[in-house]
C-alpha cells in the first residue's frame, strides 16, 4: 500500500511480482521481488538471478515472501551471501494509549524545511548506532525524507514530531489509502530522549489521526522481533499478529 501511494511501480509477472521505487535506488526494500512462498535450495540460484534480470544496476539483492510464518529456514543461506529478514507485525484497532511524556515537549506535525530537514538528521544520527552506514546510505535517507514529505503533501501521510526548544527529538509518520488500514512509518526517538514517553505519545496521536482522518480501523506496524521497540509498541496496546520474511545481500564497503 504505501509503496503505490509513494508511486512506486508494481508488476505482477505471475510467479513474482517486481516493486520499483526509481527514485531511490539505494532503498532495498523499494526495490525489490515479491514471492509467494521461501526457494527450495534448487531454487536460490534462479530467485538471485531473476532479480539481477529485473534490477541490473542494483548492488543489493531483495527477496521478500509473503508468507506470514517460515518454520525454519533451509541451510543454503550460508552459501548464497543472504541473509534472512524478519519482522514482526504488530496490530490495534484502538489508538495506542499513552500517558502524558515528560518534559512537555511540543507535539506538531511537521510541515517546514527545517522540521524535514530535522526528521533526516534524525534518521541519520540513529542509523550511526548501528555502525557505520553502508555505502549510499546518506543519498537514501535524503531520498526517503523526501518522499515522505511528498506523502504528507498529497494527504496520504502524516508525520507528527516531539520537539523540545524547536529540536526535533522524535518522529512517527503514519500512512493510509483511506481502504481502512494505516500503517506507521520511521518511528524513531533522539538517543538522548529516550524513556520520556515520547514515542507513544506520538504513536498514540498519529494512530487517532489514521483512524479520525484517514477512516482507518486497523492500525499496522513493522518492527524488529529482536528490538526494543517490540515492547514499546505491545505496552500501547498492538497485538503480533503474524511475521513478515524475506531474504536479502546488502553492498559490501
Amino acid at each position: 500500500m504505501v509503496r503505490r501511494l509513494a508511486g512506486s511501480s508494481i508488476t505482477d509477472r505471475g510467479r513474482y511480482i517486481v516493486v520499483r521505487t526509481p527514485e531511490n535506488p539505494g532503498f532495498h526494500w523499494g526495490n525489490f521481488l515479491l514471492w509467494p512462498g521461501p526457494p527450495a535450495e534448487d531454487e536460490v540460484g534462479e530467485w538471485m538471478a531473476q532479480f539481477a534480470e529485473e534490477f541490473p544496476a542494483a548492488t543489493h539483492v531483495a527477496l521478500g515472501i509473503d508468507v506470514t510464518e517460515i518454520p525454519e529456514w533451509p541451510g543454503y543461506l550460508s552459501t548464497t551471501g543472504l541473509e534472512a529478514d524478519s519482522s514482526v507485525v504488530l496490530a490495534a484497532e484502538l489508538p495506542p494509549e499513552a500517558g502524558p511524556p515528560d518534559g512537555a515537549p511540543t507535539v506538531r506535525p511537521l510541515c517546514s524545511d527545517d522540521d524535514w530537514g530535522q526528521e533526516q538528521g534524525l534518521r541519520v544520527t540513529l542509523a550511526a548506532e548501528d555502525g557505520p552506514p553502508p555505502p549510499g546510505h546518506h543519498a537514501f535517507l535524503e531520498r526517503s525524507t523526501a518522499e515522505s514529505r511528498r506523502l504528507v503533501e498529497s494527504g496520504r501521510a502524516e508525520y507528527i514530531g516531539a520537539f523540545v526548544d524547536d529540536r526535533l527529538c522524535s518522529v512517527v509518520g503514519i500512512a493510509s489509502d483511506g481502504l481502512g488500514v494505516a500503517r506507521y512509518q520511521n518511528v524513531g526517538t533522539h538517543p538522548g530522549y529516550r524513556r520520556r514517553g515520547f514515542a507513544s505519545t506520538l504513536l498514540s496521536r498519529a494512530g487517532s489521526f489514521g483512524m479520525e482522518v484517514f477512516g482507518a480501523r486497523l492500525l499496522v506496524i513493522v518492527a524488529d522481533p529482536d528490538g526494543p521497540a517490540v515492547g514499546l509498541y505491545r505496552s500501547v496496546g498492538f497485538e503480533p499478529v503474524e511475521g513478515q520474511w524475506g531474504l536479502s545481500a546488502s553492498p559490501v564497503s
